[in-house]
């Protein structure tokens, strides 16, 4: 009688411990699944992240005085459909030379073509001037001279060309790109050849030689003079 009871007192205390462990087996993985379910939650209330912005564009030179003396400017000149000047995109010419004095080429050249060029804070202001004054007119090329690079590591710049003559006011005429040609250029005359070397080209200080080949100014044959 007293191996029974020992054996049914036994029987029960076993029973009750694997009653506790699957209790607590049960609440462990609750809480587990709870825990899973909150991060899941969290993640799917969090924005989805933003894509990252572009790199910033390399920035824009402005062009000193020094970036334009003694050199030329391969220009696309294109003519507003609503002005008065009209006509066709053109290919000209500028230099811009050291002494203030412009020479003209291309569509822009011609016999009697002169002018002058200047630049005020960062405003480049190219004139082309005409035989007849009034008569022809004059031409103002007004660019903010913000420089683009291209590919073959040049400068260019952008503009617009004001004009009058004494039929029309002054307008804006036309829209340009003008792109700088390597190298440095100068006017060669016949007195250049009797000085001496020392004493030749150059913008700047110590009369540094200017790099002219490969490049040719107008002659007054040029326009049948």
């Amino acid at each position: 009688m007293a191996a029974e009871n020992e054996s049914a007192v036994t029987a029960g205390e076993t029973s009750g411990e694997e009653s506790a462990a699957a209790a607590i087996l049960a609440r462990d993985a609750a809480m587990t699944a709870a825990l899973e379910n909150a991060a899941m939650t969290e993640r799917e209330a969090e924005p989805p992240l933003a894509p990252a912005p572009p790199p910033a564009p390399p920035p824009v030179p402005y062009l000193e005085e020094s970036d334009l003396v003694n050199t030329r400017w391969i220009v696309t000149f294109t003519p507003r459909p609503d002005a008065w000047r009209g006509g066709d995109v053109e290919e000209q010419e500028f230099a811009l030379l050291q002494d203030g004095s412009v020479r003209w080429a291309g569509k822009a050249g011609g016999t009697g073509i002169g002018g002058r060029w200047q630049l005020r804070d960062s405003t480049l202001e190219v004139i082309r001037t005409t035989p007849l004054g009034l008569v022809t007119g004059r031409d103002y090329y007004m660019s903010i001279v913000q420089a683009q690079v291209t590919e073959d590591l040049q400068f260019e710049i952008v503009g617009i060309t004001r004009s009058y003559n004494w039929l029309f006011p002054v307008a804006v005429v036309a829209d340009w790109t003008a792109k700088r040609l390597p190298g440095r250029f100068a006017i060669s005359t016949d007195d250049d050849d009797d000085d001496d070397d020392s004493k030749k080209g150059g913008s700047g200080s110590g009369g540094a030689p200017i790099d002219s080949s490969g490049f040719s100014f107008p002659r007054p044959s040029d326009f049948n003079l």
